[in-house]
């Protein structure tokens, strides 16, 4: 009896997914990792990414294997998001343009603000007219426990397999 609440606690205690992104030079820099009351956490993906490969991967040709959409959906039904803090600095060297793209991304955002303010969701974008500039720093904090995990595993299994 005592193996069995042990093996359902650990399967309904929610767990806690921090990912924060950061660019650095010509570099994006992805991490993630899973945060730990007792310790800073454990780092479990780390990935940059430059600018070339981000544009060559936008006009690639190639056409994706299988559509994200319904593994993102499924994501967002099973997860509660603790947190989001976005800050971006950005700067094209003309007042006009840095204006237009500063408002379209802040336009953009605005939805998705709207929808998460249950939880703790901070935007800050800074314009700089008079520089061409570009600092990026994400962080988003969410949880999930393992029963979700399996649960999004057989529903994804079940939504592919009527696909084919």
């Amino acid at each position: 009896m005592l193996y069995f609440l042990l093996i359902l606690a650990v399967f309904l205690v929610p767990i806690s997914i921090r990912v924060w992104v950061n660019t650095e030079k010509d570099a994006i820099i992805i991490q993630a990792g899973i945060m730990l009351p007792f310790k800073s956490g454990i780092k479990f993906f780390k990935k940059s990414i430059t600018a070339k490969n981000i544009i060559t991967s936008l006009f690639s040709r190639k056409k994706a294997k299988r559509n994200k959409a319904p593994i993102f959906n499924m994501f967002l039904k099973y997860v509660k998001i603790k947190k989001i803090n976005i800050f971006l600095k950005i700067g094209t060297g003309d007042a006009s343009s840095t204006a237009l793209i500063s408002g379209q991304i802040f336009g953009l955002a605005a939805p998705y603000m709207a929808n998460i303010s249950k939880g703790n969701f901070n935007i800050d974008i800074t314009p700089v007219f008079d520089d061409i500039s570009f600092d990026f720093s994400g962080e988003c904090i969410f949880s999930l426990n393992l029963v979700k995990i399996i649960i999004i595993f057989f529903d994804l299994r079940l939504i592919y397999d009527k696909i084919k």
